[in-house]
């Protein structure tokens, strides 16, 4: 099972298009990692991952209040949304909601009353921030707030035990405070393209981290529509936000991909070698070419990805 959750992660793709919808990141990093951690819950009411899994997919609110009870999965990407609609609440077993794309600009309220939600997706909403409370959400494992103007989180958010899987790259979030030692179960952690200029020396406290992405911003083409990719460009200016990676990081014994690149690292902490990781990238970064090899021979089972370095 943690081979294939390695699997999962190398190979995904860190982006998504607006044309389909579609989170290419997403369900199987949910997969692998629910696979891991859902066998532990006690909780009964909770579905299992198979259970999870297996149930239908609904796409319509209207279409799921026809039979509620049986509505596990609720996916309502890109309807125009401007507020969640209040019927979301007669929907009792919903564990799995996807809301990205819509012009929310608030995180709805609703959200915070559906006591069995696991999994949230709220990419590209235009959030600017996360409830005071939003440790009310105590199942909640799986969280994507990517492409949202965040600048901070809550003190709150840091008592989310349970979580399991969090990417918040592309938010504008300036500091990853102290407190994210408090996220414990962590297992995969995305804060790509944050104007983030110091990681805190508690990240080493994160015993099951696995996966940890830290890109600095690049030019961003993914998408078909030539207008948002340069709208995205402009907000994320091409910068190299960190110098220093927190010595604490070799701490990490269970982390296998470590994603540093466009950033302004010159050099790696000095116990890297007792690290075992599988895969590091540190392409575009101001790491000299002897820093680099430094880094080959401390680690020569790993796979280190250095392209412009000079």
């Amino acid at each position: 099972m943690q081979k294939s959750l390695l699997m999962d992660w190398t190979r995904i793709p860190m982006h998504f298009t607006e044309q389909t919808r579609s989170y290419r990141w997403g369900l199987p990093c949910l997969i692998a990692v629910l696979c891991t951690h859902c066998s532990q819950s006690q909780d009964r009411k909770l579905l299992t991952l198979n259970e999870l899994l297996n149930v239908r997919v609904y796409s319509s609110l209207e279409e799921a209040l026809k039979e509620p009870e049986k509505v596990y999965k609720l996916d309502l990407s890109g309807h125009k949304l401007t507020e969640l609609p209040s019927e979301i609440l007669e929907l009792p077993n919903l564990q799995f909601l996807s809301i990205g794309s819509n012009k929310l600009e608030e995180f709805p309220q609703e959200i915070l009353e559906l006591e069995k939600l696991q999994v949230l997706y709220m990419p590209s909403c235009g959030l600017r921030a996360l409830p005071a409370d939003i440790d009310r959400m105590e199942h909640l494992k799986n969280l994507s707030i990517l492409n949202n103007p965040i600048r901070e989180l809550p003190p709150s958010f840091f008592n989310l035990k349970g979580m399991v899987w969090l990417k918040m790259d592309m938010c504008l979030l300036e500091r990853l405070p102290p407190e994210i030692r408090g996220l414990r179960s962590l297992d995969a952690l995305d804060i790509s393209m944050n104007p983030i200029a110091e990681l805190p020396e508690e990240l080493g406290e994160l015993s099951n981290l696995r996966v940890l992405r830290v890109r600095g911003a690049t030019r961003f083409n993914n998408s078909e529509d030539p207008e948002f990719n340069a709208a995205i460009n402009d907000r994320y200016p091409v910068k190299k936000p960190m110098k220093v990676l927190p010595e604490s990081i070799t701490q990490l014994k269970k982390l296998r991909i470590l994603d540093m690149g466009h950033n302004g690292f010159v050099r790696l902490p000095k116990d890297i070698g007792n690290m075992e990781l599988e895969k590091i990238n540190v392409s575009f970064t101001d790491m000299p070419l002897s820093e680099v090899e430094r880094l080959r021979k401390a680690l020569p089972d790993t796979k280190v990805i250095a392209v412009e370095i000079k």
